[in-house]
């Protein structure tokens, strides 16, 4: 399991004032933000965007081009995706609305704190005014990458009593201790799983007479079994598969040139079959 991260941040970008012309009057607030998805816990090696957005205010009637370049980091490295220029003509359909927007897209491998921070540089050419410079950095946003790894243990079986004599039908509960800890349930319970308790005398009348007259009840017993078998990382959970072991029994008919005379539709040579191994599984979360 490759355990996947999440994060949750905004900021604030300060952008300078920009002196316009009397012809055309356009605002720009400084109010570049940047998100971060998923929200939540980070989990080693899972994929986060980052989503960063302008809002840039119009004076009814104006128009602008802008021109914005961003830089984002993250522990201090520019990302791969950077820089990256937004250059989009603008008209006065609305008056208030994103430009310079965009997203990117890393993952962290690395448990601990991190952090990310943008930068934005570039110009607004107003319809009838001379192109101003707009600039500023965001605040520095940590956040923390958490291993999510866990051990789940088997309790001890249940056996259902309303199965025939000659079967066995159990089930068991999975509990998991997750890394960060998880504050909801985490108990998860098999579905039942058949064995043989090695008496089919109790099963059904072909079964319970032998060629030679006597009780079909020394096969072996066995029970189902459950041993755990892998784990895969995810975004903040851990699945565990394990492999159950099935049984059932198989027999030869009589041969009804046997004597003495078998009962009819009698069986000898009981033998306990493995069923086809069953690989259930479990998901557990990890710091919730």
């Amino acid at each position: 399991m490759k355990s996947h991260h999440k994060m949750l941040f905004s900021c604030i970008l300060c952008v300078a004032a920009i002196c316009l012309s009397a012809s055309a009057t356009v605002t720009v607030r400084g109010n570049p933000t940047i998100s971060i998805e998923p929200t939540g816990v980070i989990a080693v090696g899972e994929m986060v965007t980052i989503n960063y957005v302008d809002t840039v205010t119009l004076s009814p009637g104006d128009s602008f081009a802008d021109s914005v370049t961003w830089n984002c980091y993250v522990d201090g490295d520019l990302n791969t995706n950077f820089p990256t220029t937004d250059a989009i003509p603008v008209k006065s359909i609305v008056t208030s609305f994103p430009v310079a927007s965009g997203s990117f897209s890393f993952s962290e491998t690395t448990v601990g704190t991190h952090t990310v921070y943008c930068t934005a540089q570039g110009e607004v050419t107003p319809s009838g005014g001379s192109a101003q410079s707009v600039s500023g950095t965001t605040n520095t946003v940590t956040f923390t990458v958490a291993s999510c790894t866990g051990q789940a243990t088997i309790g001890a079986p249940e056996e259902n009593d309303d199965e025939p004599a000659s079967y066995i039908q159990l089930r068991w509960p999975i509990n998991a201790t997750m890394n960060p800890a998880y504050s909801g349930n985490q108990s998860q319970t098999t579905a039942w799983y058949q064995g043989i308790d090695g008496d089919l005398t109790n099963h059904s009348p072909n079964l319970d007479i032998d060629c030679e007259g006597g009780n079909n009840d020394d096969p072996p017993a066995q029970n189902p079994t459950i041993t755990p078998a892998s784990q895969t990382s995810g975004s903040g959970s851990v699945t565990f598969t394990f492999n159950v072991q099935q049984y059932d029994y198989s027999w030869d008919i009589c041969d009804q040139n046997t004597c003495p005379p078998p009962p009819p539709d009698g069986v000898e040579n009981v033998q306990v079959t493995k069923q086809a191994l069953q690989k259930p599984q479990f998901t557990f979360q990890c710091g919730k």
